[in-house]
């Protein structure tokens, strides 16, 4: 989902929501050729792919900067880690 992000320039949410509700249209329409009837899809299937990419647009709108925060420090972290792991090899 993040590479089409990428590629396409849409938003992460979107494109889960769009890709969540492909996933449940083939789903379904392979149970239904194969099964005739939809057997798992229910309704809690396809409220989840459409709502899961709706609420994850409005915390990514409310916790942008801190996720963004979040992330660069952990960067940093894996940065320095690395380097010190790299060093103490090195001196070994």
């Amino acid at each position: 989902m993040q590479a089409v992000e990428h590629k396409t320039g849409l938003p992460f949410p979107k494109v889960k929501v769009a890709f969540d509700t492909l996933m449940v249209l083939i789903s379904g329409t392979t149970c239904w050729l194969v099964l005739r009837e939809l057997g798992s899809v229910g309704a809690g299937t396809i409220i989840s792919a459409i709502l899961v990419g709706t609420v994850l647009s409005f915390i990514m709108k409310a916790y942008r900067d801190k996720l963004d925060r979040f992330l660069n420090e952990g960067v940093k972290t894996a940065f320095i880690v690395y380097d010190l792991a790299i060093v103490g090899a090195k001196s070994t």
